[in-house]
């Protein structure tokens, strides 16, 4: 039975909210992001438009730095439990949008808001089997954790830490509000970073059965290789002479501009080729820092307008996720937060595993055993504001105490190392235990909207946004008749030179991740199950594997600020060899691409660009970083079975690009038939 909450605690959530809804209307003015994506966060807080998730592992953190710290966490969790999806969500706008990259085939959502129907709602959408808290549960939805208390879905706070003073706002009002010691009943486990956070919480009354001294993750952080040719590409990349001395200072507070400018200056007489890179906490700083530049008579340039041939003093980093990969050219890292109390310090591990030398200020207090560690090995320079200039100044006229600095600093993380494995055991049980009573997803609900869409007043609503074409001659007369069709994915192999040199009359293309990239961007016929697609591409004909798929996905696109008519086709108006409930597993896009091309029966098909996640180079091109694999709803076994009962229907000339879709359908033609695993 989950904890009984205090009658007044609703209360008390409501204002809590209150406060939370204010704070991210601040964000928002802050951020100065476009009303289509404040628009679009908003229905997602209120649990409108949200995708559908099954046998989700949520994962909930609030910065950049936290997600990178469980990064080795969640690829092990996803290695034992192939078949789960990542759930990932933030209370940041930012922190979603660079989620998004980092994780192209998770769910990467804002947080719910702390209402009960909201709540219901996300939790019988979402379907998640285990929630993970990073860090800390204070300040979490309390209405999210008592619905997962009762519907038997395990809450485990890994590399946990206790906040201390300075705390962020909405931990301060959770703490007045008297919610901080209530919810913590609805913890499963707390995985600790050290006997000290375990202690804490047992002084607050958490039993011991439930707390595991696992250690910090972030020491487990990947170890690059060191090599100076990271940082020479980079320097010359931001034209940097060779006697250039480069200070990084990352996170930077508002109220430690003066200070790091101050400093700066005085530095700049005594090293006249001294550059500083600036990389605020927030970019809505950046207007101030270009002020207090300007009147220190300081020159500035942006790192995403930056011309190498322009001589400058400042750069200022004004790009999301980019602090870690500037570390290399760095000579001195000054973190910020640490120069004022109402900070807490970036984390020493980035610059350390670049075997940077670290300067940090007084103020550490969410990572104060991690400094005492790095202090205890000579691995990091404490400097209170008044010894900033001189002991940066004798940082960069000792090279030899540079490389000291950088090497212990490195060393240190890699004393620390074994925190993921241990916290991989102590989750074991709850990822082996019962999958969580599974909330009903309403299948009156999902008729309904199935028979409004196919009913003549749904066909009139949803013919005000789309024009649906019925049937395959109506297809086949909108795209022009085509005698060629190229049908090309998103793999590696999509962009080899090649595939220039093909002749066809019509390209069929999955999604947008290729309308950045330069090739092949006018695509006749785009297949889909996102609405963001719509606004990338509004001029192509949309292809939809089911019509329950293009239903939700009109209703999504109703909030897109372009409100032209779509033009649209679903493969399940004339097969159900796609549909659900067919296959042991989803059939992805680039199948319901096929499986059109194939009914069309042209006179040549092309498939290129189709690399199933077996390419050398990665999952997509130029994204060699990315998990290169099927996301848990699909299969790679199931799409091969199908590919070639597809192909098997089709009687024009089949022509096939790319090493490893034809050594996949080599290797399956060899087992023989199109058995799949169920």
């Amino acid at each position: 039975m989950p904890p009984r909450l205090p009658f007044f605690f609703g209360l008390r959530r409501l204002v809590y909210l209150g406060f939370l809804v204010l704070a991210w209307l601040r964000m928002l003015w802050v951020d100065r992001r476009p009303w289509r994506l404040w628009l679009r966060e908003l229905g997602l807080r209120l649990g409108m438009g949200l995708p559908e998730g099954e046998n989700t592992l949520w994962i909930h953190g609030e910065g950049m730095g936290e997600f990178n710290s469980v990064a080795p966490l969640i690829q092990r969790l996803l290695a034992q439990c192939p078949q789960r999806r990542l759930l990932l969500t933030s209370s940041r706008s930012l922190t979603c949008e660079w989620l998004n990259t980092r994780y192209p085939d998770a769910l990467c959502l804002p947080l719910v808001w702390d209402l009960p129907v909201t709540v219901r709602h996300w939790f019988r959408r979402l379907q998640p089997r285990l929630l993970v808290l990073i860090e800390f549960a204070d300040g979490f939805c309390p209405g999210v954790l008592q619905m997962a208390a009762r519907l038997n879905v395990p809450v485990v706070v890994v590399n946990a830490r206790i906040l201390r003073d300075p705390r962020p706002r909405r931990y301060r009002w959770a703490d007045r509000l008297g919610m901080q010691d209530l919810i913590l009943p609805f913890i499963d486990l707390f995985c600790t970073q050290s006997t000290f956070v375990a202690d804490e919480l047992l002084d607050r009354a958490v039993a011991a059965e439930r707390i595991e001294i696992t250690g910090n993750l972030k020491y487990d952080h990947p170890l690059p290789e060191l090599s100076s040719t990271r940082g020479n590409t980079l320097r010359q990349q931001l034209g940097l002479a060779e006697s250039t001395r480069v200070v990084v200072a990352g996170c930077v507070h508002a109220d430690e501009e003066r200070l790091l400018l101050d400093t700066f200056v005085q530095l700049r007489r005594l090293h006249p080729e001294l550059l500083l890179i600036v990389a605020p906490i927030s970019f809505g700083q950046l207007a101030s820092l270009q002020a207090a530049l300007g009147q220190r008579g300081l020159t500035y340039q942006h790192y995403s307008r930056q011309d190498p041939q322009h001589e400058t003093a400042v750069l200022l980093l004004d790009t999301f996720g980019e602090l870690a990969s500037i570390y290399p050219v760095a000579d001195v890292v000054l973190l910020g937060g640490s120069f004022t109390p109402q900070g807490a310090g970036h984390s020493l591990i980035e610059p350390a595993i670049q075997a940077r030398p670290i300067v940090i200020g007084p103020y550490t207090p969410s990572q104060s055993e991690m400094v005492e560690h790095f202090e205890a090995a000579g691995a990091v320079v404490v400097a209170r504001p008044g010894m900033l200039v001189g002991t940066i100044d004798n940082l960069l006229q000792d090279p030899a105490w540079r490389e000291d600095l950088g090497r212990w600093a490195r060393a240190t993380v890699a004393e620390g190392v074994g925190a993921t494995e241990r916290t991989v055991q102590a989750l074991r049980p709850f990822l082996q235990r019962c999958e969580g009573y599974r909330v009903r997803t309403w299948p009156r609900l999902k008729n309904a909207i199935r028979q409004l869409a196919l009913s003549p007043v749904g066909e009139a609503i949803l013919t005000l946004r789309a024009h649906r074409v019925q049937s395959l001659d109506a297809l086949r007369t909108r795209l022009g008749n085509p005698r060629s069709i190229l049908c090309l994915g998103n793999g590696p192999s999509s962009e080899d030179p090649s595939l220039q040199e093909l002749e066809y009359d019509c390209l069929f293309r999955v999604n947008w991740r290729w309308k950045d990239r330069g090739l092949f961007l006018q695509p006749t016929m785009v297949f889909t199950g996102d609405a963001e697609t719509l606004r990338r591409c509004p001029s192509c004909v949309f292809g939809f594997r089911t019509i329950e798929e293009e239903t939700l996905v009109l209703l999504h696109s109703l909030t897109q600020k372009r409100w032209r008519r779509f033009k649209c086709f679903t493969l399940e108006r004339i097969s159900n060899l796609l549909a659900d409930g067919i296959w042991p597993a989803r059939p992805t896009n680039g199948l319901v691409m096929v499986a059109t091309a194939v009914a069309l029966q042209p006179q040549k098909l092309i498939l290129a660009g189709i690399d199933l996640f077996q390419h050398p180079e990665g999952k997509y091109p130029g994204e060699s970083t990315a998990e290169n694999r099927y996301a848990p709803v699909h299969d790679r076994q199931v799409e091969v079975a199908i590919l070639r009962l597809l192909l098997a229907q089709f009687r024009g000339e089949l022509e096939i690009h790319g090493d490893t879709l034809v050594a996949a359908l080599a290797r399956a033609e060899q087992e023989g038939g199109h058995r799949v695993a169920a």
